[in-house]
């Protein structure tokens, strides 16, 4: 019987897979990122380039006269002979000039040097919802490039690092605010990384860079001076001078602050950066005021000439003037640390620094050993030291914040606007720095916290002879009667739990 010859099936399959798989390959080879088209249309671009150049090159060459000189005009007038010549510039009515051909601006000094304009991309973004939504929910961020002169976006890369080509348009989900990085490259090798503030999903605060100077923030017709080394608030809640413009000196990798965080306080009318009474159970608590010196029977503190030792005060008055503000501390001094290790913080959710008396000597004059000392050098080991300066809160820094504040129910009364004796064993038995004490934290004015109860604060300020002031009401005392505009006085060794202290700061001028 014959036999006849044939493939059996198997190797059929075979076959046809090396065949695909070659074929693969050979259509990445052509049409690949780094393929043979990818890399012609390349060389095609380069080529353009070149000949657009050199065509302006040539007609600059034609423009020197006899002497060598060149002439704005008559490089014009050589440049509109080029075929297709675009669009020719010159804003300062001579060099430099510019010119558009094919695609490509270059521009063309006095001494006749031709540079291409280089071009980088432009990133925009629109977010599915600009509505505060609630925590958790997906928000989907669409990003749209674009580049001009000829050139092309030729790679988006995406927050977790992945990336799209020969695209302008991409999208990624979020769900939780923070800042995210996007880099966008064009076909001219050029990039452009855009940080893109998520602000609206729950309320978690976002801050922006850290300020690596000194500058101005502009809100409307407020200002304020923003010191280098500090972080701004973005979110709509914390970015607004009118409603407590917040900064912090760290952030973390999603600008979510970690550090220290104050409030400007606009001095907006510096006749209005005085001392005023308080009140006492709903009814004015009448003070009399002197700056001259401790007197029986007054309070005092320091203005202008400032007293022995103690010259910063001068330097305090005069930074608010100009500045037309100062930064207080958004919350209570808090803690971190043991023992010799204690340090003190302005942050959230801390133990409040208590038990701390205002210094150890009956003289104003001798500031060391208790709040006033801990005040001034909170700042000694910071980056920022010689851009501000930290003190203990002044009385008419804490007189300026309530006026700041605009709510007169909250002078007279704190009942339920901070934590005394009906509600902190409950709600903050420990004393920690910014719990709300209730679902509004109706404790927070202005992004403030506690100016009334938890504990009551020293100041600079000074009453009769021999006692320093404290402010605001504490744990241990009744609401109504003790608000937070409220004026009480201790010996300056006087150091109970319920009392604490707040920093404040001015900027170095």
């Amino acid at each position: 019987m014959r036999r006849e010859k044939g493939i059996t099936l198997i190797a059929l399959v075979i076959t046809i897979i090396i065949l695909l798989i070659l074929a693969g390959i050979s259509i990445a080879t052509i049409t690949g990122e780094n393929g043979l088209l990818t890399k012609a249309n390349a060389a095609k671009t380069e080529t353009k380039k070149a000949n657009a150049e050199e065509q302006v090159k040539i007609a600059v060459a034609g423009s020197f006269d006899n002497e060598g000189k060149l002439s704005a005009d008559k490089v014009k007038e050589e440049l509109r002979k080029i075929p297709n010549v675009g669009e020719i510039r010159d804003t300062n009515r001579g060099f430099p000039i510019e010119v558009d051909l094919d695609g490509y601006t270059f521009v063309i000094e006095g001494n006749g040097n031709v540079t291409r304009k280089v071009v980088k991309p432009v990133v925009d973004y629109n977010l599915s919802t600009d509505e505060q939504v609630e925590e958790g929910t997906e928000v989907t961020v669409t990003i749209t490039a674009t580049i001009g002169e000829g050139e092309k976006i030729t790679k988006i890369t995406k927050p977790d690092g992945k990336s799209v080509t020969n695209t302008n348009t991409t999208s990624f989900p979020v769900t939780t605010n923070g800042v995210y990085i996007v880099t966008v490259e064009g076909s001219n090798g050029e990039t452009t990384t855009k940080q893109i503030a998520i602000t609206n999903i729950g309320t978690t605060e976002i801050f922006s860079d850290i300020y690596t100077s000194t500058q101005t923030y502009t809100d409307g017709n407020k200002t304020a001076v923003i010191p280098e080394g500090f972080a701004i608030g973005i979110s709509s809640t914390i970015n607004k001078i009118e409603n407590g413009l917040v900064i912090t000196d760290a952030i973390d990798e999603n600008h979510k602050s970690i550090g220290n965080e104050f409030v400007w306080v606009p001095v907006e009318n510096f006749n209005n950066f005085i001392r005023v009474s308080g009140y006492i159970s709903g009814n004015p608590q009448t003070c009399t005021f002197t700056t001259t010196g401790l007197t029986s029977g007054q309070y005092y503190e320091p203005v202008g000439d400032g007293i022995a030792k103690e010259t910063e005060v001068e330097k305090m008055y005069k930074s608010v003037k100009d500045n037309k503000g100062f930064y207080i501390g958004r919350y209570e001094a808090g803690s971190e640390g043991e023992n010799e290790d204690k340090k003190v913080v302005v942050k959230k959710n801390k133990p409040v620094y208590n038990a701390v008396p205002w210094s150890n000597s009956k003289d104003m004059t001798v500031l060391t050993g208790g709040a006033v000392e801990l005040a001034k050098n909170f700042i000694k080991d910071k980056t920022y030291k010689g851009k501000v300066t930290s003190t203990l809160i002044y009385g008419v820094q804490w007189d300026a914040t309530l006026k700041f504040f605009n709510d007169e129910s909250y002078l007279k009364d704190g009942k339920g606007k901070g934590w005394y004796q009906d509600n902190y064993s409950t709600g903050n038995p420990n004393h920690l720095t910014g719990i709300g004490v209730d679902s509004n934290a109706s404790n927070k004015v202005r992004n403030i916290y506690d100016m009334a109860g938890n504990v009551s604060e020293w100041t600079m300020e000074a009453h009769h002879t021999n006692y320093r002031v404290s402010r605001g009401g504490d744990y241990n005392s009744d609401g109504s009667q003790d608000p937070a505009s409220y004026r009480d006085s201790y010996s300056p060794f006087a150091s109970g739990g319920s009392i604490g202290f707040r920093l404040a700061l001015y900027v170095d001028v």
